[in-house]
C-alpha cells in the first residue's frame, strides 16, 4: 500500500489496476460509527535502510532484502511504543509489522525530550503552506497486493488558529473534488474516552474496480494540532475492518 500512500490537503492518487488475486468488492455499504475502515496517510520517504540508524533505545528491528524491488524492508520484531508528550499521544507498532517510514525525533521510546514543542520536526508543504510534522507509515505485511493488507499511517498537522472542524471540512471538500472519490461516512466515534472525528472515503479504480481502495481515517486536536491516525486497504476486503478497530483500540493512546 506503500505506492498509493495519500497526503493531507491533497488531491487523492489514482490507483492503476493490478489486482493480486482480490475478491470482487461488495458496494460500499454506508459504514456505521462502530466501523473502522483504512487509510495510509502520507510519506513518499524510502523505507528504513541500515543507514538510517536508529538510536540505541530504538525499535528491535531485522532487515529483510526485497529482491523484487531491490530494497531492504525493516520488520519490527517486538512491540514497541513511541509518545510525544507535547501532543500527548502514543502509538504502539505491533510486533512483526513493517516500517515504510518512522520520525524517531518526533516520536520517542524515551518521551521525556518531547514536551516541547521545539523539538518537532516540521515540514511545510510548498504548495499549501500546510505545516505538519509526521510520525509514521507502517503495514501489517511487506506485500500490498495480498486481500488483507493494512497501511497505517499518522502525523500531526498545525491548525494554526482554525478549527478542526473548519479543518477538516475544507480536507473533505478538497479530496471529494474527483468524481472518483466519495465520502460514505462522516460522523464522531468514542474510542477509550477520546472523541475522534472521522471521514471515511471510497477510491474508485475507474479502471478495475476490485482495486477500488477505502481510506479511513480519524482526527482528534491536541494543543493546536489535527492528530490524524489514517488507515488504507482494499474495498474487496472489508475483513480489515476490524483490525483498524483493534489498532485503534489496543495501539493507540491519548495522554492527559
Amino acid at each position: 500500500m506503500k505506492k498509493y500512500i495519500l497526503f493531507f490537503i491533497a488531491v487523492f492518487i489514482f490507483f492503476t489496476a493490478c489486482t493480486g488475486g482480490q475478491t470482487a468488492p461488495p458496494e460500499p455499504a454506508e459504514t456505521t460509527a462502530a466501523a473502522t475502515d483504512v487509510t495510509s496517510p502520507s510519506v513518499a520517504e524510502e523505507p528504513v535502510t541500515e543507514e538510517d540508524e536508529f538510536d540505541g533505545d530504538g525499535p528491535i528491528i531485522e532487515y529483510i532484502y526485497d529482491e523484487e524491488n531491490d530494497i531492504e524492508l525493516a520488520l519490527n520484531v517486538e512491540n514497541l511504543k513511541l509518545t510525544n508528550l507535547f501532543l500527548g499521544v502514543a502509538f504502539t507498532i505491533p510486533e512483526n509489522w513493517f516500517f515504510w517510514y518512522l520520525n524517531e525525533n518526533n516520536l520517542r521510546v524515551d518521551p521525556a525530550p518531547t514536551v516541547d514543542e521545539n523539538i518537532l520536526i516540521l515540514t511545510e508543504n510548498e504548495a499549501t503552506g500546510e505545516v505538519y510534522a509526521d510520525f509514521f507509515d507502517i503495514g501489517n505485511n511487506d506485500d500490498e497486493f495480498t486481500d488483507e493488507h493494512l497501511g497505517i499511517a499518522a502525523r500531526a498537522v498545525k491548525l494554526n488558529g482554525v478549527s478542526l472542524e473548519d479543518y477538516l471540512e475544507e480536507y473533505k471538500e478538497i479530496n471529494i473534488n474527483s468524481e472518483n472519490v466519495s465520502l460514505i461516512f462522516e460522523g464522531v466515534n468514542e474510542i477509550n474516552g477520546i472523541n475522534f472525528s472521522r471521514l471515511v472515503f471510497y477510491i474508485l479504480n475507474p479502471y478495475d474496480e476490485y482495486d477500488s481502495r477505502i481510506l479511513d481515517t480519524f482526527t482528534v486536536e491536541r494543543n493546536g494540532y489535527a492528530v490524524f491516525v489514517k488507515f488504507e486497504a482494499w474495498a474487496s476486503y472489508p475483513e480489515n475492518e476490524r483490525e483498524m478497530m483493534i489498532y485503534m483500540l489496543n495501539y493507540v493512546e491519548f495522554i492527559d
